[in-house]
Formats: C-alpha cells, structure tokens, sequence
C-alpha cells in the first residue's frame, strides 16, 4: 500500500488540477486512493472486433451495440460482491485498430459532486431548474 501511496501522490496528489486544499478534484482518484474494491476492479481492455467485424469497420448500430454491452458486462468478472461496475469507453484516435475500455463503477443517478462536495445534476449542469 505504501508503494501505491507514494505513486498516487508523486503522479496526482502533488499537482493542484486534481487535488486542492485537502479535497479530489477527480472522484475516480479518490476512489481509487481511499477503496481497496475500487483498486482490485480497475481494469483495462481492448477490442478488436465484435461478431467478427473488425472494430475500423463497424457502423453505427454496431458501435452502439458494443457500447451498450459493454456498459451492461461490467459486473462480469469482478473481485467485488458487489455489481456496481461497468465498462467505459476510452477516446481513441480515428485511426485507432481498437476499441479500449476501462472498467470502473457504475454512475447511475446522473448526479455528481462539485470540488465543495455539493451535488450537481445535469440539469443543473445545463442552467434547468
């Protein structure tokens, strides 16, 4: 733990555009920093295809496809009791001959917190009241 202690620090913690008077600016990093389950079901893949076509060659309704099961599959597969995981997409250059994923937990409300910990919806976001 001390080794992952020191990276967290050396890599995110020293640099105020993520964390800033004692608080995250990022809630994944202070997942990751403050839960072991979060930690253990951090994952990364990539896919090259999908019903056997290629991931350059895949058209709107198989991107969409993926997308979804890919959200959907996240609980496959984890070291938790818990299912709150999904797969989420990482941007990737046009050229790229992969689709990533990143699995993390799942986000379900559409609610998040402010750097003051106060929750903001996406209405909120988007000036609706």
């Amino acid at each position: 733990m001390a080794r992952f202690g020191d990276y967290i620090k050396k890599e995110f913690k020293d640099y105020s555009w993520f964390y800033k008077d004692g608080k995250w600016r990022n809630d994944w990093l202070q997942q990751l920093e403050s839960d072991p389950d979060a930690r253990k079901n951090l994952n990364h893949k990539m896919l090259l295809d999908s019903d056997g076509v290629q991931y350059k060659d895949w058209d709107s309704l198989d991107y969409t496809l993926v997308m979804l099961n890919e959200y959907l599959s996240g609980d496959v597969e984890t070291k938790s009791k818990e299912k709150n995981y999904a797969w989420y997409p990482v941007p990737v250059l046009s050229d790229a001959p992969s689709a990533e994923f990143i699995r993390f937990r799942k986000y379900k409300t559409g609610n998040f917190m402010d750097t003051e910990g106060k929750e903001i919806s996406y209405k909120t976001c988007h000036g609706e009241r």
